[in-house]
């Protein structure tokens, strides 16, 4: 959700995001990503509310998967991991709500509000910009997705006007046949799930891991605290449950990971470093050991400090 500034970020940090078991880290991605697109960049009604969540939930991704933040070895897997919850979150939306607010783009009406809301802004909003990745190439998109910022910044922006920019960005470069192809109709303006024959074939390998340890739970009727991996790291399950039929583990009171096709992400970095604190609330405690309550995945990391995480967003990762 949309967070109109860092201050509020940083002033609830300590009571609501700061998790010893860094099992937040990924809310404190998607708020900070919202400083680009939903601050620098808004839509201009909540018709298009898309371009806030999906944008914010494809950056978020990248950020959680950044070589910086996790370990490169494992980023197909903690970014398909992610995305898969995503998709079982978007089908189980898709399955609740009427069929006219599955629209990316919606219609405004004189309906509650909260009637409509759910998670097809995040989720078919992401997996939209995923399927222009894939098609373009992921390094023309990122180039995309920084012309997207600049030409937009300080203002607001309509899905015609999004569509229109990447028709112009890619018209006079080699994917410019590909990008001419895309079905926009059937994915701003189609109801239920993304249209055919999108199919997002995300990374399992880690949702494999998990569906694994499923199934060694559903014998032994419990949930191991602590398992050692090949190379020796800890796999901390903190009050760890097991969803049977999907293969996933929850984790605390965070809701239930969903079922994920596989994708492409990366998970934490190597080094090894207990939790910090200054006393003064400005640390991110990253723990060794980890787990994400929203997404299930491993998380191993060092701790640091607010300031050098928000510059790190700042500079290294979205320096549009």
């Amino acid at each position: 959700m949309f967070t109109p500034n860092y201050v509020l970020i940083r002033t609830n940090f300590r009571q609501t995001l700061l998790a010893g078991d860094r099992s937040l880290a990924d809310v404190v991605a998607h708020e900070i990503s919202h400083s680009w697109t939903g601050n620098l960049i808004t839509n201009k009604t909540w018709g298009h509310f898309w371009l806030n969540e999906g944008w914010t939930t494809w950056l978020q991704r990248k950020i959680m998967s950044h070589p910086k933040i996790s370990d490169p070895s494992k980023a197909a897997g903690v970014y398909g991991l992610d995305a898969l919850g995503g998709w079982k979150h978007l089908m189980d939306d898709v399955a609740l709500h009427p069929e006219e607010d599955t629209k990316l783009v919606m219609t405004l009406g004189d309906g509650d509000p909260d009637d409509s809301y759910s998670g097809v802004p995040y989720e078919k909003g992401f997996n939209l910009l995923h399927c222009l990745e894939v098609l373009v190439g992921a390094d023309a998109f990122m180039g995309f997705a920084k012309a997207y910022i600049d030409k937009f910044k300080y203002g607001t922006v309509t899905s015609d006007e999004f569509r229109a920019l990447f028709g112009e960005y890619f018209e006079d470069k080699e994917e410019a046949t590909a990008a001419a192809n895309f079905d926009w109709d059937a994915w701003l303006y189609g109801t239920g799930m993304p249209p055919n024959p999108y199919d997002p074939k995300f990374d399992r390998s880690l949702a494999e891991d998990a569906e694994a340890l499923a199934k060694h739970n559903s014998k032994t009727g419990g949930v191991a605290e602590e398992e050692e991996d090949e190379g020796g790291d800890m796999l901390s399950y903190v009050q760890s449950t097991v969803n049977v039929e999907s293969g996933l583990r929850s984790v605390g009171t965070g809701h239930i990971a969903a079922e994920r096709p596989a994708s492409s992400c990366t998970n934490s970095v190597d080094e090894e470093a207990d939790a910090q604190d200054d006393n003064s609330g400005d640390l991110l405690s990253y723990m060794q050991g980890g787990v994400s309550i929203s997404t299930g995945e491993r998380q191993v990391g060092r701790a640091k400090s607010e300031p050098e995480v928000a510059s790190y967003y700042t500079e290294d990762v979205v320096s549009f």
